[in-house]
């Protein structure tokens, strides 16, 4: 997307859902091993980044958001500033909508989102591999957050192979009013015995063969079963959208958005309705 005369430019920033998340190990220095399906949605924060005569500048319309040297954008935006030398700084701005601690890699596609865009306002033109290589000292969802579509992601997450894109379907997002601890589930995980581990295999050949009921109903995420133990609200949020139609039903990442994959548009519609009060917030979208 080129920049516009003013040396500005905006980009979407896309959430993901996780379609299965399994761990596989843990590295000597704390990460660990993952095996992941990830999918682009439709739903996005919008990121408008302009160049400045000097220093990083962040805001957003959303006050819970910190702007400051802890958020995973203005980190970006260091990160590029100091890998290429630049001279000149930027101001950056973010429409927040993606969910906060939510699963959907909010911070992680806001990052990559500044990368891509300084990457164009300043004409570096450096290349994908290098671009993964800046992304990931930033997060392990930050270089899938450089791409669209569905990827399967290994190692910590940055050994990405695209896939077909998943058969199309109609999600509904719910967001309990609670948020999870990325390190926390993590942690848990370590703890838990007998944790039944997703089937990605039988999940890539399914999105191969373009099932969208079997892809759905073959969805498992290993963090989901630890989040449970403390959220048994999740589980309920799932059964309610299985009851009204949803194929399958997932949390996402660790936590703590839950989302339903619809056949259906009236069918997500009208589950969608049934969520109502304060409770919960909710969002639809497309895979």
């Amino acid at each position: 997307m080129p920049a516009d005369f003013s040396g500005r430019i905006t980009r979407k920033a896309y959430g993901k859902i996780n379609l299965a998340l399994d761990i596989t190990g843990k590295r000597e220095d704390g990460y660990h091993l993952v095996k992941m399906i990830l999918q682009t949605v439709d739903l996005y924060d919008q990121i408008t980044v302009e160049r400045l005569e000097e220093g990083i500048v962040l805001t957003c319309d959303d006050p819970r958001v910190p702007t400051g040297e802890k958020n995973l954008a203005y980190k970006a935006a260091r990160l590029m500033i100091q890998t290429f030398g630049l001279t000149e700084g930027v101001k950056i701005h973010i429409e927040k909508k993606i969910p906060m601690q939510g699963g959907m890699g909010g911070g992680s596609t806001d990052a990559a989102a500044v990368i891509l865009a300084v990457n164009e306002l300043f004409d570096l033109h450096a290349d994908t591999d290098l671009l993964d290589k800046l992304a990931v000292t930033l997060g392990a969802d930050v270089p899938f957050c450089l791409r669209e579509g569905t990827y399967l992601a290994e190692g910590i997450g940055e050994k990405l192979t695209a896939l077909p894109d998943a058969p199309h379907g109609y999600l509904v997002l719910i967001v309990p009013s609670f948020g999870i601890s990325t390190a926390w589930a993590y942690a848990r995980a370590d703890e838990m015995e007998d944790l039944v581990h997703p089937d990605i295999a039988g999940m890539v050949k399914a999105i191969e063969k373009q099932d969208l009921v079997k892809m759905a109903s073959g969805m498992g995420n290993i963090l989901e079963q630890v989040a449970i133990t403390e959220h048994p609200e999740i589980q309920a949020v799932k059964d309610q959208l299985l009851q009204h139609g949803a194929l399958g039903a997932m949390m996402t990442g660790s936590g703590s958005v839950i989302f339903g994959i619809f056949d259906d548009q009236k069918k997500a519609d009208l589950c969608f309705e049934t969520f109502k009060g304060e409770t919960y917030g909710k969002f639809k979208s497309q895979l």
